[in-house]
């Protein structure tokens, strides 16, 4: 309500603020503040704005294992195979990496996260070469504190995408 008599009164006023003042959706993605990034969104800020280590707000989504946020941001064309600057992760990677070291890993939901971002598109990551140091980082994801062995975890996005892939070609042949 009053984001809308705001937006209402002052049409593209988001387009208007100061690049320090775009960066507070990041920031408030990083804080985990869900309502603050859409409230951001409805007011007009732009979902791909970069903040610290050049990481979007859909990075931090991903790495706390939220999903409402990252449906939020993707519904606002977030983009979803973006590189940060410190490790050249894209979402789905800080996705996959906080779901162990995350400050959400027991309570973050980290599966759901990951389906939403696959299925916007993003790319997963290729396997891990077994007794890798790489391996040993990916062999577990959370949901709700229950580790998943790295298996069951690729086994459902490989469904997941098969679903989407099978779904997007009878959507297409039907036309």
């Amino acid at each position: 309500p009053l984001v809308t008599r705001i937006i209402r009164e002052h049409p593209g006023i988001a387009g208007t603020l100061r690049d320090e003042d775009r960066r507070k959706i990041a920031d408030a993605a990083r804080n985990n503040r869900t309502t603050a990034v859409r409230l951001m969104l409805e007011a007009g800020w732009p979902a791909d704005v970069r903040g610290p280590q050049n990481a979007t707000a859909l990075h931090w989504a991903g790495f706390h294992g939220n999903a409402a946020m990252a449906r939020a941001l993707l519904a606002h064309n977030a983009p979803i195979d973006v590189k940060e600057d410190q490790h050249d992760g894209t979402p789905l990677h800080w996705t996959i990496y906080g779901s162990e070291h995350g400050w959400h890993r027991r309570t973050g939901d980290y599966i759901a996260t990951a389906e939403v971002l696959l299925s916007a598109g993003a790319q997963a990551p290729p396997p891990a070469t077994p007794g890798t140091p790489a391996a040993a980082r990916r062999a577990r994801v959370r949901r709700g504190g229950r580790r998943v062995p790295q298996p069951a975890a690729v086994t459902a996005a490989v469904r997941l995408s098969t679903r989407f892939v099978l779904r997007h070609v009878n959507t297409t042949s039907s036309r």
